[in-house]
């Protein structure tokens, strides 16, 4: 649902989510610190909400510094930035799955690998 974080959704979101810090940007998303389980160990990481993304994506550093693993999809993804223009990482080949808990709610999440300008 694109857009969905426009105006006093964006603040509701956040209350929603109890959050304590939060940063909402021009272009209508927010910056969330959580705290990131692996193998290697426990990190506190900061995730971008952003109501004109359709899918999830991590960065490729990301992926690689954390050690998250990734596997191969069977379809190519061309993926376009929030300006509109198409992405300098080029397509996507790779994904990985995470497990996301809000709460105790768990859910397997799948997140699309590709260059997002920053770790």
């Amino acid at each position: 649902m694109p857009g969905f974080l426009k105006g006093p959704n964006l603040v509701a979101i956040a209350r929603t989510l109890r959050m304590q810090k939060m940063y909402i940007s021009r272009f209508n998303s927010l910056i969330i610190p959580f705290e990131l389980y692996s193998a290697k160990g426990k990190m506190e990481e900061h995730a971008l909400v952003d109501s004109s993304a359709t899918a999830n994506f991590v960065d490729y550093k990301t992926v690689k510094r954390l050690g998250l693993g990734s596997l191969k999809l069977d379809t190519i993804w061309t993926v376009r930035n929030i300006n509109g223009t198409l992405n300098c990482a080029g397509n996507i080949t790779h994904a990985c799955d995470l497990l996301v808990s809000q709460g105790r709610k768990q859910e397997r999440t799948r997140f699309f690998v590709t260059n997002l300008g920053g770790d």
